[in-house]
């Protein structure tokens, strides 16, 4: 089954297109392959490469660290020797001892 062909106009700097087409020679690879291979990524991934986005790493990498806390937190609060607890809302808030409110609020 042959697939379909699309053409991709770009417009960009002159140098800038001068200066990475040489790296990418350098590697053996095509303009064509590496817009390719992008498309292909953000096909499967369902996402825009942060690269792309302009996503500061470490401000996610912060973020991932903030909600790790916050259930490292909830993790090891249950009481040793607590009853048994009546229903749901109580073994939550056995469980949890009210920081799962607080980690609500961080959403």
């Amino acid at each position: 089954m042959a697939t379909q062909q699309a053409t991709i106009n770009v417009r960009m700097d002159s140098a800038l297109k001068e200066r990475a087409g040489a790296v990418l020679e350098s590697h053996g690879i095509s303009t064509t392959q590496a817009i390719t291979r992008l498309w292909e990524e953000m096909a499967q991934s369902r996402a825009v490469p942060d690269f792309i986005s302009g996503v500061d790493k470490s401000a996610r990498a912060a973020e991932v660290q903030r909600k790790l806390d916050v259930l490292k937190g909830m993790a090891g609060c249950v009481k040793v020797h607590t009853p048994p607890p009546a229903n749901g809302k109580e073994l939550r808030n056995t469980i949890y001892g009210g920081k799962y409110c607080d980690y609500l609020e961080l959403q």
